[in-house]
């Protein structure tokens, strides 16, 4: 099943670097695995750069304190806020699409 929105990209690379991160911190056994997370923080940032700049902006700052400090990243709270952004883009159309309705003299 193909992607519908970058939103639905987005989560995939975050939760991907997720579990990479989560393997890093097992050790030796895993010891590319938080250049794997890297690349895929950077892979989502990449999916949502355009159409959200803020998401992409913070993800972005996460990306680099967990290259160069290894602070955790939040990931639970970036796939939220990717939940929360899309919730509010279908609402808005939802209105939109009722007004529009209003207008024509006909209800939803």
């Amino acid at each position: 099943m193909a992607q519908t929105t970058c939103l639905d990209c987005y989560r995939k690379h975050v939760a991907t670097a997720m579990v990479f991160e989560d393997e890093a911190e097992i050790g030796l056994a895993y010891p590319l695995h938080k250049w794997f997370a890297i690349g895929e923080l950077n892979a989502a940032e990449k999916e949502i750069r355009v159409e959200y700049p803020l998401l992409a902006q913070i993800t972005r700052q996460h990306r680099i304190a967990y290259q160069v400090d290894c602070i955790p990243v939040p990931s639970a709270e970036l796939i939220s806020f990717a939940n929360e952004l899309e919730d509010s883009e279908t609402k808005d159309e939802n209105n939109n699409s009722e007004v529009i309705n209003n207008s024509e003299g006909t209800k939803e």
